[in-house]
């Protein structure tokens, strides 16, 4: 049984925030991992709107691949909702920390047939999930789960069931380069579960090269070769030729070079697979539960999600605490230096970097904030990275030590349990 108050949970970090809220990893009174957001009820009627549907879309759902919300309460004019916490966060996460020239495609296959499971769910219960992605993908030792159901829309309307679906996409700018044609067509012949489909295939894209079909291109290009009925590729040594190059790789990223993808294979039943996805005519693209059936996902018969990862907690966690000492330094300005020291004990480690916390809050503090007013953010910017650096590098020469590992994780805790009164 849950509580309806929060002071019965224990917030130990930061996972992410935002402009409404901020998901914290926690312990409830039975010291079970779970993840809490937490959202202010002061913001516009649309978005509690479309808060509350959001909820009453994933309690409604009932399926092993789809995220399940454990509890809601409301406490002192914020709203906390209560998920299992997936200990490898999203896809998204893992291809900018650790996967970065994309997934091995076993492992994408376990996550599709897991991300397929939950799509075949979603539209036997006559709905669209309308936003796949691989950062509303979330990961866990066992399994893969779909979140984010705020694009979720039902056939169902006054107890009759719709032939087609229409929805506009003002103000979602991001979320366009997983979309459909169909949908970027913005016409009266609608659009229908298929483009969860479509979807499909653009983050499959995304997880084999390590980043997103037509990153760094205008949506007014992305748009025109979405209506060509031009297919995103899987880059590999059969899909990269010479004269293709400077159209299939981000110009922007040096780490997404041409001979990383030549050294790659990707088989022809994934190939296959990912060219259905991505017809540009939805009737000819297989339905989520054919697609179950296709053989790219045989491989998956005689291995698992946490035979994969049974290694890989160790490698992650370094990555998260290099990316927490970012977090760190973003958020010194919200508190003073009487507060470090009371919050970190002055013991082995704990007093260096007690220290050099209060160095670059001082450093921080210093910077001429007039210049934002003045178009000079590119020098404020490099001052920044400077002292984030700083941060990078000692938890570079400290990491490799359990014992320092350890008094780093104390100091995490007392940093957030400083900071979580600022993250309402």
């Amino acid at each position: 049984m849950c509580s309806n108050n929060i002071h019965h949970y224990k917030l130990l970090q930061i996972l992410k925030y935002g402009r409404y809220g901020t998901v914290y990893k926690g312990y409830d009174f039975n010291n079970k991992c779970l993840a809490i957001k937490k959202l202010s009820l002061d913001q516009p009627i649309e978005e509690l709107t479309a808060m509350c549907n959001e909820v009453l879309t994933i309690r409604r759902f009932k399926h092993k691949n789809i995220i399940t919300i454990l509890h809601c309460f409301l406490f002192n004019q914020h709203a906390y909702l209560i998920f299992p916490y997936m200990c490898f966060e999203n896809c998204e996460m893992l291809l900018q920390k650790v996967y970065t020239s994309g997934f091995p495609e076993i492992i994408i296959a376990l996550i599709i047939k897991d991300v397929l499971s939950a799509i075949t769910y979603i539209h036997s219960e006559n709905c669209v999930h309308g936003s796949i992605r691989a950062q509303h993908i979330l990961i866990n030792s066992r399994k893969a789960v779909i979140s984010n159901f705020r694009d979720c829309q039902t056939f169902i309307n006054h107890g009759e069931k719709k032939k087609v679906l229409y929805g506009s996409t003002v103000g979602k700018k991001n979320q366009l380069y997983w979309k459909a044609p169909e949908v970027l067509n913005q016409n009266l012949s609608g659009y229908t579960e298929k483009t969860d489909i479509y979807s499909t295939g653009i983050t499959c894209c995304e997880m084999a090269n390590g980043f997103q079909p037509y990153q760094g291109t205008e949506l007014t290009y992305m748009y025109i070769e979405k209506a060509r009925g031009s297919r995103p590729l899987l880059l590999d040594q059969s899909s990269i030729l010479e004269d293709q190059e400077s159209s299939l790789l981000p110009e922007t990223n040096e780490q997404f070079r041409r001979d990383i993808f030549m050294k790659k294979s990707f088989s022809d039943d994934f190939h296959q697979f990912v060219e259905l996805c991505l017809n540009k005519n939805p009737l000819s693209r297989w339905a989520a539960s054919k697609l179950m059936t296709h053989s790219f996902l045989k491989q998956c018969r005689c291995t698992s999600l946490a035979e994969h990862f049974k290694d890989f907690n160790h490698d992650l966690s370094k990555c998260k605490l290099k990316e927490r000492a970012g977090v760190f330094y973003e958020c010194l300005q919200f508190i003073n230096d009487d507060e470090i020291k009371e919050a970190i004990p002055p013991i082995g480690l704990r007093v260096l970097f007690r220290v050099m916390l209060t160095v670059w809050k001082k450093a921080k503090i210093e910077i001429d904030f007039d210049f934002l007013y003045q178009g000079k953010t590119n020098l404020l910017f490099d001052r920044w990275n400077s002292l984030k650096d700083k941060i990078l590098i000692y938890f570079k020469w400290h990491i490799h030590n359990e014992d320092c590992k350890r008094q780093l994780l104390d100091v995490e805790r007392a940093i957030v349990g400083l900071l979580a009164p600022y993250f309402a």
